[in-house]
Order: C-alpha cells, then structure tokens, then sequence
C-alpha cells in the first residue's frame, strides 16, 4: 500500500512571524517538506549544550534553557503539537514548563529536567513513561507526577523512565521485566522508588531494563536479562537492582543500551561490556555475547559512551570519538556502510572527529555529536530527518545539522501528495 507523504509550501517566505504567533497555529499534519526546506536561509545556529537521541528522533538543548527536536514524531516526541509526522531539521519544543538544563530521548518518548529540578515529558505513553498517571500520548510536555523538584537528571528508555533524585531512583512506565525495579512487575503510570538502592550518581534506562552507579563506584542493573545485559552472570530477570559481576567499585559511569551495557572503569578510562553482541557492539573481536563485563579492546582515555540499538561508540578525553558494531546504514561513522561493513567487531576511528567533541549520543540506528562550539554533527539511517540535515539521505560521516530559522517560524501549509512505498 502507497503511504501517503505531504510536502510543505511557503504562505510567505519574507515574513517572519512570532513564536507566540507559531504556537497559536492550528496543528497541521504533514510528513515531510525538505523541497521547502532547501529554499529557506540557514540562520545563525544556537549554541547547544545538550544532545540526546531516540529510536528514530534527536533532540537538543541550547544555551538559553530551550528544547528543540527533529526527526521520527508519530507519538508526539517531538512536543510540537498533534499530528505532526516529522521534521528533518530541528524545530522548539512547546510549551515546556520552563528554561530546561537536561533532556533525554527514549524510543517514542522524550523528557527534560526543568531549572528547578521538575521533570516533564511527552510522546508516547502506552506504558505510562510519561509518569503523569495515564496512558495517552501527549503531543506537548506534562509535568511527571509528583517530581515538580529535586530531579538531578532524567533518562528514558524504550518504554520507561527513571530519574536521580536526593536519595536513590524514582522510575514509571513498562515494567514487565522488573525495568521499574520496584520488585514487582506491574507498570507504573507515576514514579515509584526503586527498592534498595539508595544513592547513586547516574542513572540509565535501556530497553526494559536500567542501570546505575552506585555512590561507592560500583554497578546495579534491574529488569529484563534476555541476553546477559544486567551483567550478573546469568540470563534471569530482576525487578530489584543486582551487582554487576566485578563491579562493586572502580566504575566511572554505566550505560544501558537497548540489549547490552557498557561501563568506563578504573582511572585509566578502559570500557567494558556486556550482553548481547551480534554484530559486535561489544567491541571484543568476536560476536559471541557475555553475561558478564567484557573488555573493549584497546580503549583507554574515555569520558562517555553511547549504545545505540546494536552500535556503541565512546568519546574519548582529547574529544575524538570511536564506534564499533551493526554498521548497515554507517552509524558507526567511519565511512562505510552496507552488507559488507555489517558488523565493526572493534572501535574504529569516526571519520572527521579526532577532536573537539564534548558529547556523544545514540538513536537506533543513528549517532550524534555535539562540538566545543556549540553545533552538531549525526550520521547513520536517516529515514525520519533524525539527522537533522534537512533532507532522508543517510549519511556514513558526520554531516552538521541543520537550523532553519531557529528563532522564529515561517507559516506554512501542507498539502498531500504521493510518496514512496
């Protein structure tokens, strides 16, 4: 069956109207409109300061406490308002509750931590991730329940969320396999306390299941175990956070992924993973997946990591970044792609950044790296403009986003014409 795709006409391309102006619009949907895009001045970009990736959708915050997002918005994950499909170059978030100073994006779902420590979030909300008590999905931000302050940051998985507070974890959504690790099994449409975990430093939700660091340097995961990803050695699930085997002391931070996890430990920045690995996103050698807390090869010096789907990539202390793993659409960012460069078994250099990156962050099938100067590069699948370039071109380097009128909006209109299958 033919899918239906719009594309975007200027009502006037000399004026430019208000934000005010922009959030009185009527929603309209559309899919598409990179025919309008390439006619618009690219305006001076902002400065951002934050990037998070989702399943098929970015977002980024800039200096100034604003939220702006692009890509896949079926769900409303972009927080622009109902219907609107998706964009291929960033456009704000609406009416967040005020100047955000952390974001995070889940598969359908995105949240931010406002300055005062309130957490909000929109999208999807089948399992309740959005933590405002309901199930509906929310095209513009709400307030989680119960978290108006004291959240130090936010992290959405596929199909939940949890949040660092005073004292321990707070999670909500899906919690099927124990993600929400309030030792039971049913979801959690508000924020409930993680049991026994106490402080932690970091918190990372991944697909149906979480990690933490824990305040003494050590590693807990909770929730789905279906390939070795909690790291306790065994393939049984937990709805209370165990220790990650080895791990009691020594971790600098700890990331989860969709099936696997990955840790910087010790003071030489070396990383290890586990779970699932095959296409290599372990970074072993091999494609055989473990259990337990695995070595990446020949890494040392790294500040962050980040897991996609079945890629992972670390950021290293002199700003260079590395990826290994599934390579098909050239997420992993060393200029190749395709069937025969389908799994990189061991990091490989991402062409182009051997510095100047502060941070790094994973979709899907798609990466992204924001620079000391305040801009962003992605590259990998861009099927739903989640690369921000203003176009579906899938790109195998890092390609800078594109900001089209980043402070203002252009009126437009939407009007239906055939697309591909």
């Amino acid at each position: 069956m033919k899918a239906r795709v719009y594309t975007a006409t200027l009502l006037c391309l000399s004026v430019l109207v208000s934000q005010a102006a922009w959030a009185e619009a009527p929603a309209t949907r559309f899919t598409k409109h990179s025919a309008m895009a390439a006619q618009l001045a690219v305006s001076s970009p902002p400065n951002v300061i934050a990037i998070s990736a989702g399943r098929r959708h970015t977002c980024a915050l800039t200096d100034n406490g604003k939220v702006w997002c692009w890509g896949d918005g079926i769900s409303g994950q972009l927080g622009i308002g109902p219907a609107l499909q998706f964009w291929e170059f960033p456009v704000e978030v609406r009416s967040v509750g005020g100047p955000a100073v952390g974001i995070s994006a889940g598969s359908l779902h995105t949240c931010a931590v406002l300055n005062g420590g309130a957490a909000w979030c929109w999208g999807n909300n089948s399992f309740g991730q959005l933590g405002d008590g309901t199930t509906t999905n929310r095209f513009v931000p709400v307030d989680v329940f119960g978290l108006n302050s004291g959240v130090a940051a936010i992290d959405a998985g596929i199909s939940h969320t949890c949040a660092r507070v005073a004292v321990g974890v707070q999670c909500w959504g899906d919690n099927g396999a124990g993600a929400v690790g309030d030792g039971t099994n049913i979801n959690r449409l508000t924020p409930v306390g993680v049991t026994g975990l106490g402080s932690v430093t970091s918190v990372s939700a991944g697909g149906g299941y979480t990690c933490a660091r824990t305040e003494s340097g050590g590693a807990a995961c909770w929730g789905g175990n279906f390939h070795g990803e909690l790291g306790d050695g065994t393939l049984s699930s937990r709805n209370t956070p165990t220790n990650v085997i080895g791990m009691t002391s020594g971790v600098v931070d700890v990331f989860a992924g969709y099936s696997h996890t990955c840790a910087i430990t010790g003071t030489i920045g070396a990383v290890m993973c586990w779970g699932r690995n095959f296409y290599g996103q372990l970074g072993t050698g091999n494609l055989f997946g473990s259990p337990v807390p695995t070595n990446v090869v020949g890494l040392t010096g790294i500040v962050a990591v980040a897991i996609g789907a079945e890629h992972t990539c670390a950021l290293t202390a002199s700003g260079g970044v590395k990826c290994w793993g599934y390579n098909l659409f050239g997420q992993v960012g060393d200029g190749t792609d395709g069937v025969d460069n389908i799994a990189r078994k061991l990091p490989v250099d991402v062409v182009g950044l051997s510095s100047g990156v502060v941070a790094i962050t994973a979709g899907q099938l798609h990466t992204c790296a924001l620079l000391n100067n305040g801009r962003v590069k992605c590259w990998g699948v861009n099927d739903f403009g989640q690369l921000g370039t203003a176009d579906r071109l899938n790109r195998n380097v890092p390609t800078e986003v594109k900001w089209l009128f980043p402070r203002a909006h252009v009126p437009i209109v939407f009007g239906p014409e055939s697309g591909p299958n």
